[in-house]
């Protein structure tokens, strides 16, 4: 769901009339740091590439911040021209909503597949500062260890010297988890029923259910779909009692009347 208000935020500011929002109203009270991750299915269509990526460490209103940082990351991450509205239909959303930080003993003090770290430095010789980030499936997607993670961070943030022992020993590591969810513009669109749904009974339907695949959640949707299967089979099991109980109520008078009737001619 909050997936779509992306895509609901980025359809309404392009404006073109070959591809409509589905108008989700949603609203929550919730604060997050968060970041909104777009990403392009490849001319083979077997991988996505990075279309833009921008977040923020302070905690935002969820949905005011996924809206403010959808049109952000698609229209303004100075390292890609902004999204088309011919591109959309072949974007994925990721949004990562950021959770436990932690500042890190050093530079190996995190596991990769588990954190996204923030680095903070400064470059002795110019006492120019540098900071950068990666989310938490960076790295492992890039195969990449902790220490050339580093290194990849000092020149994201811009630095294009030698990243030395000494460097790294004075750089700040913040470390922190991430609640992630994506979802491609087909779902989106496909599921404009679901997200019609939620919005008229939230306290109820669960949209994540329908389209998210993540290991909790698909384990969450089988077990949904497990209960129904047995409240489905005790209802039948229930209703074949009942008929059995007809059946034997049947018999009991079909014999009391034929007894009555031998006893009548007896």
């Amino acid at each position: 769901l909050l997936c779509a208000v992306c895509f609901d935020a980025i359809v309404e500011k392009v404006n073109d009339s070959s591809i409509k929002p589905c108008g989700i109203t949603y609203s929550s009270s919730e604060e997050f740091p968060l970041f909104v991750t777009w990403k392009k299915k490849t001319a083979s269509g077997s991988d996505w590439r990075l279309r833009g990526c921008i977040g923020t460490f302070g905690a935002k209103s969820l949905v005011q911040g996924l809206k403010e940082y959808s049109i952000i990351s698609a229209f303004r991450d100075r390292r890609f021209s902004p999204v088309t509205a011919e591109e959309i239909p072949t974007l994925r959303c990721d949004v990562s909503l950021l959770t436990n930080f932690e500042k890190a003993a050093d530079c190996d003090d995190w596991t990769i597949g588990v954190h996204g770290i923030q680095v903070d430095f400064e470059d002795s010789s110019s006492s120019q500062h540098y900071t950068a980030t990666f989310l938490p499936d960076v790295p492992s997607e890039q195969g990449w260890t902790t220490k050339e993670t580093i290194e990849e961070l000092a020149y994201k943030a811009g630095y294009r010297g030698t990243v030395t022992r000494s460097l790294r020993s004075s750089m700040r590591v913040t470390r922190y988890q991430s609640s992630k969810a994506h979802l491609t513009y087909d779902d989106y669109k496909k599921n404009y029923h679901i997200w019609k749904k939620w919005c008229a009974n939230p306290a109820v339907f669960d949209p994540t259910l329908y389209f998210h695949d993540d290991e909790e959640v698909s384990e969450k949707k089988t077990t949904v779909e497990e209960k129904e299967k047995r409240e489905k089979k005790k209802r039948e099991d229930d209703e074949s009692e009942e008929d059995d109980d007809d059946e034997e109520e049947v018999k009991e008078k079909k014999t009391e009347i034929h007894t009555q009737r031998k006893r009548r001619f007896c």
